[in-house]
């Protein structure tokens, strides 16, 4: 099996950001079980360690959003906020109607936030570090502060509390410069902080390239090594414990892209590929559900990713390697958001679906065969908000009835991910 180059891998995951996609997959449902192999040997576990801060990098100025002149359409019955990249600039868009709620400065389109738990505050990137905004107050500040460090892929504990992302050492030729100038520059280690600035930790010295995923209780947090093995981190402990695939029937050597918590706290939805030789032309990748009490596996979508065109002088098992669906629990814990996005040259069963949590039906969202950009859960878990991957557009789906859907903004409007505002 081959092992995935940490350059191709970063240029894949900007990629899946901001691709196209090939074709649109059927309802199926779900196989449930996949070959085992022999276990390879666990990391040994790691302590937290603080990071300093350094007072050399001077950030580039910020830019002042402008405003633009779309509205959101009102649809009866529709309520909620929803956090989306508009003009390149992160905005408040209300289902009521009405104009963009401008929050900030520009962002780059790559950026990612994420809600607290009550609703009342945003984080998200900007100029290599974390900051945090006020909603009501327009206030925002640098809660990071890290002169050495770029930050990215924030999630915010349940309990309010803390923020987990991937932090890493900037490179001497990185001073200085722009997200702009940047991008496509991915990867970290897991790193916390306080919610309040405090508390600065780099949690592990694994690089990882994906956002963690905090357990129900903020104590634990899963991730996906760039080598796609898969952790779980004890904060109480300091120490992190490998999960090992063959324990719940699938085999050893799979590549870990993603995983996600599941709200009950007793499952893990993850998304995965085989590895390839270097010279294969196909994989298989899909998502499964482990449930962390009894060791058991349910395997909720697989399909093979076919290479179309390889590059010049890349093997194309290289281009293969080391993606896969994204995947995202309900607020009940009883269903999963499925997005499989587009891979360069390659097809793929692109689309947005929704999958119980037993595997036994598959609901499609996107007609298109676009897919969708980035998609997440209403609170209640009775809506989909997704940004379609091919226009743009910002549609409301129900997941459970796919024909009541509504457009709320017009095509080419969205530029970066959606995220529903909590409360």
């Amino acid at each position: 099996m081959m092992k995935c180059p940490l350059g191709i891998l970063m240029l894949l995951v900007l990629w899946s950001l901001v691709a196209g996609c090939t074709s649109s997959p059927s309802i199926v449902t779900p196989s449930t079980a996949l070959p085992t192999e022999t276990p390879v040997s666990p990391t040994p576990s790691l302590a937290p360690s603080a990071t300093p801060k350094p007072t050399y990098f001077v950030p580039a100025p910020q830019n002042v959003a402008t405003p633009v002149t779309r509205q959101a359409t009102p649809e009866p019955g529709l309520t909620g906020q929803i956090a989306v990249l508009l003009s390149s600039s992160l905005a408040l868009i209300d289902l009521k109607g009405g104009s963009p709620k401008f929050m900030g400065p520009r962002l780059p389109t790559y950026t990612q936030y994420s809600w607290a738990p009550d609703g009342s505050k945003l984080a998200y990137l900007l100029q290599a570090d974390l900051w945090v905004l006020d909603v009501e107050t327009q206030h925002s500040w640098n809660l990071s502060s890290t002169n050495d460090r770029w930050e990215l892929l924030p999630r915010w504990s349940p309990d309010g509390q803390r923020i987990a992302f991937t932090s890493r050492l900037l490179e001497l030729e990185e001073y200085g410069r722009t997200e702009i100038a940047m991008h496509g520059v991915f990867g970290g280690q897991l790193t916390v902080i306080g919610a309040d600035g405090s508390d600065y930790q780099v949690l592990d010295k694994e690089t990882i390239l994906y956002t963690s995923s905090w357990s129900p209780d903020s104590r634990r947090l899963i991730y996906a090594s760039s080598e796609g093995k898969l952790y779980i981190f004890d904060l109480k402990s300091g120490q992190r414990q490998p999960l090992s695939l063959a324990d719940y029937g699938l085999q050893e050597d799979l590549y870990i892209y993603g995983a996600d918590w599941s709200p009950k706290g007793n499952e893990i939805a993850l998304s995965f590929s085989t590895r390839p030789k270097p010279e294969d032309m196909s994989v298989e990748q899909g998502c499964a559900v482990l449930n962390l009490k009894n060791h058991t596996l349910k395997i909720l979508k697989r399909y093979n990713a076919t290479l179309g065109l390889p590059y010049e002088g890349v093997p194309p098992g290289e281009t293969l390697c080391c993606l896969g669906p994204d995947v995202l629990w309900s607020p009940s814990g009883n269903y999963i958001l499925v997005n499989v996005k587009a891979m360069p040259r390659t097809q793929v069963p692109t689309g947005l679906s929704v999958i119980d949590a037993q595997g036994k039906r598959e609901i499609r969202l996107t007609e298109k065969e676009w897919g969708a950009y980035s998609a997440d859960w209403s609170p209640d878990g009775k809506w989909v908000v997704y940004i379609d991957n091919g226009d743009r557009s910002l549609w409301v789906i129900n997941p459970f009835n796919p024909t009541e859907k509504y457009q709320i903004m017009g095509e080419f409007c969205c530029e970066g991910p959606v995220a529903w505002r909590p409360k």
